[in-house]
């Protein structure tokens, strides 16, 4: 009888995206990827355990021994606290023989017994400052150093150490050979005229399912063996994870290799993609990463959130935008029973984020007789024949930055959109832009190749707009 223990980093994104600095973000990213894999394997390998899996976060190790397994804990525990403090992690430990045992089922109540250790936490609460102290402008705790002008915290020294430590030769091989990788968000925002940056967040679709699709298979399996049905479980698990792993990976680097635009990865964890560009180049290289994706497995598919932002607007905040927007391609596939594709959506944040993506949603694009946005759109081929393709969308758009008709009769029209479907019948026919001839240069009767009457398509019973996306991006899209 031995241990099989599960630990897990909980709270990335928020310990990632803490700081509105791009080094801060840096290190955390790598302290995420040592303490999630470097650290403990090196730790439960001399206390000569097993590591059986890890990736996106977690980790499963097996000791033979409970002394040993609550050695690791300890020992991996103390060094987080210590070097790394505010990174949350749990642990969990089961018995388990691996002769007798069936590690589908132990994973199972591994699983269960962690999401009961989560939802029965304490709340936790502890002076932060005695009033005196200096603070840390990034995360609101009693610094312990002062850099230049700046007081830290020992959470932020941890980060900015970290980033300090970051393998660039490693970094330049994931953006390509010989370009550069930018350190600061100022470097990023200067890439166009545009001062904005673009955070993209992708993620894939229904990872959890192919994962217990592959448990399932196993589940049916001969168990006659149980050491040897174990083995060959974690075999396949692990040659999955790698090759979802190694497919994102070699798209990112192919998406970077197609442009000369500064781009830096935060996130590279299996199906979970974060990068940072200037703002007038996220939207199509979130679909240049999707196309690269498909052409190496088209049976992983992903969704993209674009959250197009100022370069010093609050990281944290424009970083739960784009996982929002990642969220809503998702949420459209479920609510809309739609096969299984790629989709990508985006939000210009120009004041301030108010409220969820679906109440800003409501707020800005829906009138009383129609829908302003026809996002998110679809980003795979098999699609192609949508008006809310991606496809269409480009097309749309060239219609837009390409036509006669003056930019401030084309901002204009944005403006009528909301006052509703009449005024914008009237406002397009004083102004010439409705005509039954589908090419004419300062004519949009047509949406891509779409009929549309008066700026509006039909779609399931509703009215949608034919141009208010491609007006609103068109001065931010490259």
């Amino acid at each position: 009888m031995g241990k099989l223990v599960l630990m897990e980093v909980s709270k990335k994104q928020m310990y990632i995206f803490k700081s509105n600095k791009l080094k801060e973000n840096i290190g955390a990213s790598l302290i995420i990827r040592s303490v999630t894999e470097d650290i403990p394997s090196e730790k439960c390998k001399k206390l000569g355990g097993e590591v059986l899996l890890e990736g996106g976060g977690k980790g499963f190790y097996f000791f033979e021994e409970d002394e040993k397994a609550d050695q690791f804990v300890k020992n991996l525990s103390r060094q987080v606290l210590k070097d790394y403090p505010e990174l949350e992690m749990f642990f969990v430990q089961i018995n388990m023989d691996f002769t007798k045992d069936s590690i589908v089922e132990k994973i199972k109540e591994a699983y269960k017994k962690l999401g009961e250790k989560k939802s029965s936490r304490k709340t936790c609460f502890y002076q932060l400052s005695f009033g005196k102290e200096r603070i840390c402008a990034s995360t609101g705790l009693p610094a312990v150093i002062k850099d230049g002008e700046s007081y830290l915290s020992e959470e932020i020294r941890s980060k900015i150490k970290a980033s300090h430590e970051t393998q660039e030769d490693v970094l330049g091989k994931l953006v390509g050979i010989g370009k550069r990788v930018p350190k600061e968000l100022d470097d990023i925002a200067k890439d166009s005229e545009k001062s904005y940056i673009a955070i993209v967040h992708i993620d894939g679709n229904k990872m959890g399912k192919k994962f217990d699709a592959l448990s399932e298979t196993y589940e049916a399996k001969d168990k006659s063996n149980l050491e040897q049905y174990n083995n060959d479980y974690l075999r396949a698990i692990d040659e999955f994870s790698k090759h979802i792993d190694q497919t994102y990976k070699e798209a990112f680097t192919a998406m970077c290799e197609k442009t000369d635009k500064l781009i830096r990865p935060l996130i590279l964890a299996g199906d979970d993609i974060c990068f940072v560009c200037n703002g007038s180049y996220g939207i199509p290289l979130c679909k240049s990463f999707l196309d690269e994706l498909a052409k190496r497995d088209s049976e992983l598919k992903a969704c993209g959130g674009v959250a197009i932002v100022k370069a010093h607007y609050p990281f944290s905040k424009a970083y739960i935008l784009a996982e929002q927007l990642c969220q809503n391609c998702k949420d459209t596939l479920v609510v809309k029973d739609l096969d299984d594709c790629n989709m990508i959506d985006w939000h210009i944040v120009q004041g301030e984020i108010n409220g969820s993506l679906s109440e800003m949603r409501k707020r800005q694009y829906e009138i009383p007789d129609a829908i302003l946005t026809m996002k998110p759109l679809f980003a795979d081929s098999i699609n192609g024949h949508r008006i809310n393709s991606y496809e269409n969308f480009e097309k749309i758009l060239k219609t837009m930055q390409d036509s006669k008709i003056p930019r401030s009769k084309l901002k204009k029209l944005r403006e009528v959109y909301k006052d509703g479907r009449k005024n914008t019948e009237i406002y397009m026919m004083v102004n010439g832009m409705e005509l039954e001839e589908k090419y004419l240069d300062n004519k949009i009767d047509f949406a891509g190749d779409f009929k549309c009457r008066y700026g509006f398509y039909e779609e399931e019973g509703r009215a949608v707009s034919a141009y208010f996306d491609a007006i609103e991006i068109m001065d931010f899209i490259k």
